[in-house]
């Protein structure tokens, strides 16, 4: 969970991330479209601020309304990170070791939980398998194991990566078979019902769980 640490220097809003990283509030930048020798004042101020506070970076997005700021930013030495339709990515590392800041991401990496109990039941909420967005910081089978305890107080264990596939927007789905340890609680969420193509597709790739499982890592 991020840490969001909120202050206001000279109305400009921040927070701190988990990576001793700021981040400025793009919406407070709307004030200084017509005053920008005031804002790089403000911003020299937060520039120094975060170097004596040892932070690791500062990110400033500007909004498509907001692109006239682009040269002030750039002229600071801030780098521009990525674009999309609709904002630009300002980034500026302070530390005096090579900048570690992550280049921009592509695709989205989603877990899909394939859970059953002894009687094969497959555990379904509002017909749909469990999902959470992939931790950067975490293993995938402790991912699981955490977050049915968290969400639903089961304990389970992962046995496989049963099936990985990419959707039409680049995320990639990894579907994690699990088993259920606990039989006798929390039985309300398991339906004894299938899921159009999973199972067959599951027992196809399951001799690949090996491979799969690699590519993953």
């Amino acid at each position: 969970m991020q840490r969001i640490t909120k202050k206001y220097y000279f109305s400009l809003i921040q927070k701190v991330d988990n990576y001793d990283c700021l981040h400025i509030n793009p919406q407070s930048l709307d004030k200084y479209l017509v005053n920008q020798s005031l804002l790089q004042q403000k911003l020299e101020q937060i520039l120094q601020d975060s170097i004596n506070k040892n932070l690791n970076a500062i990110w400033l997005r500007l909004d498509k309304h907001q692109l006239n700021l682009s040269q002030l930013i750039s002229d600071l030495g801030f780098q521009m990170h990525h674009c999309t339709q609709e904002y630009l990515l300002f980034s500026l590392w302070l530390q005096k070791e090579p900048s570690r800041l992550p280049n921009y991401a592509s695709h989205k990496i989603i877990l899909q939980y394939y859970l059953i109990n002894s009687k094969n039941q497959i555990f379904l909420i509002d017909d749909k398998m469990p999902i959470q967005d992939v931790d950067d910081s975490s293993l995938i089978p402790i991912m699981a194991q955490t977050y049915f305890k968290q969400n639903y107080n089961i304990n389970i264990q992962p046995l496989y990566i049963c099936d990985l596939n990419q959707s039409i927007n680049s995320n990639i789905m990894i579907t994690l078979k699990c088993q259920l340890l606990e039989q006798e609680r929390n039985q309300d969420n398991f339906v004894n019902k299938t899921i159009s193509g999973f199972d067959q597709r599951y027992e196809i790739n399951s001799f690949d769980k090996y491979i799969i499982y690699k590519k993953c890592l």
